[in-house]
């Protein structure tokens, strides 16, 4: 998918989507997040990356399983779902682009629960910057 100009902008199509949607109505529906998977996860492994579905696989775990074992929900689904995709993104040209992209979507996080003192606030726009700033420090895409 990343793999030519014509993935990417799908790709910065379909985030913005992602971001758009979440920010209005605190869900990621399957039918924008599931389909995502496979392509994201399939343009992996046709474009030589296939090692980068480990980091989809990490941030999944790393969002699921605490919810999981605490018997509650931390995050939304969706949220969870779309981890399987940014993860992958993230982790597309090197290994710490995984956690370069959790650690800036928890910051984003954070600061948007702070600044709109809600209950409940989006994390997929948190998501999406993250992996933007992964792709932007682990250049060579």
């Amino acid at each position: 998918m990343l793999c030519s100009a014509w993935g990417a902008c799908a790709l910065a199509l379909w985030a913005a989507a992602v971001v758009v949607w979440d920010a209005r109505t605190l869900r990621l529906p399957n039918a924008l997040v599931l389909p995502a998977v496979p392509a994201v996860w399939g343009a992996a492994v046709v474009c030589g990356h296939a090692e980068a579905i480990l980091g989809g696989i990490l941030w999944w775990a790393a969002i699921a399983l605490p919810a999981l074992r605490r018997g509650r929900r931390l995050v939304g689904a969706g949220d969870a779902k779309l981890a399987l995709v940014c993860g992958c993104l993230a982790n597309w040209d090197h290994p710490v682009g995984v956690w370069i992209a959790m650690g800036v979507a928890g910051v984003v996080g954070l600061g948007w629960a702070a600044v709109a003192r809600a209950g409940k606030v989006p994390f997929g726009p948190a998501m999406v910057a993250g992996t933007v700033a992964a792709l932007l420090v682990c250049p060579g895409l």
